[in-house]
């Protein structure tokens, strides 16, 4: 949606100065039609060219991030975009009300994880493992515990897969929180400091003014 938005503001922005550069060239300098549509375009692509890396340089500045890490955490990013789509998708193909709980639970952790990561790539670097091995694992176990519950076999060697693969999926639920911990760290510290900080203006306060004093 952010994507179609600046889109459409760039274009917004592009068609009014082409048209004005062309009337400017065609009635100010007299150029002929096909050289101001040349200026024209020329001023519209180095402008928008300039207000794209002017708003790129300004996202890394505010990530303190450079241009090489951005691309990196983009490409991870839409390689877990890819993912999340296949556990979703996973989800809606569950029977077993438990391992359909796990899974969504899973799935929310994820996205959550994958939200804040777009918001801020900086966190990316803390939140690797849950890119590189994590989501994997969750989306290959949920596969293919959902591929084995639509069989309707009932050999003991299967049932134990599954309960196996269910155990196994609580294990992971059990690490992406420990991660996403990791990943709020910074901001339970600071949350932290400031709660202790606000509990040391309370008490000053109410040495500096007790309760009942005219």
């Amino acid at each position: 949606m952010k994507a179609i938005f600046t889109f459409f503001l760039y274009g917004f922005i592009a068609f009014p100065l082409w048209i004005l550069t062309w009337l400017f060239a065609f009635f100010a300098f007299q150029a002929s039609f096909g050289l101001s549509f040349l200026w024209a375009t020329g001023i519209v692509v180095i402008a928008m060219g300039s207000l794209i890396w002017r708003r790129k340089h300004n996202l890394l500045k505010r990530h303190q991030i450079t241009n090489k890490d951005y691309r990196y955490i983009q490409s991870h990013l839409k390689e877990a975009h890819d993912k999340m789509k296949r556990l979703n998708k996973t989800l809606l193909g569950v029977r077993s009300f438990r391992a359909a709980r796990q899974i969504g639970k899973l799935q929310q952790m994820v996205s959550r994880i994958y939200r804040i990561v777009k918001k801020e790539p900086k966190r990316f670097f803390v939140a690797e493992r849950f890119f590189f091995y994590y989501l994997d694992s969750i989306v290959e176990l949920s596969e293919r515990y959902t591929f084995l519950t639509r069989q309707n076999v009932k050999e003991p060697d299967v049932r134990e897969s599954l309960a196996e693969t269910e155990r196994t999926l609580a294990d992971l639920s059990n690490s992406i929180e420990m991660e996403l911990r990791s990943i709020l760290s910074d901001d339970i510290d600071e949350l932290n400091i400031e709660l202790d900080v606000a509990k040391h203006s309370i008490d000053r306060e109410k040495k500096a003014f007790p309760k009942g004093r005219s």
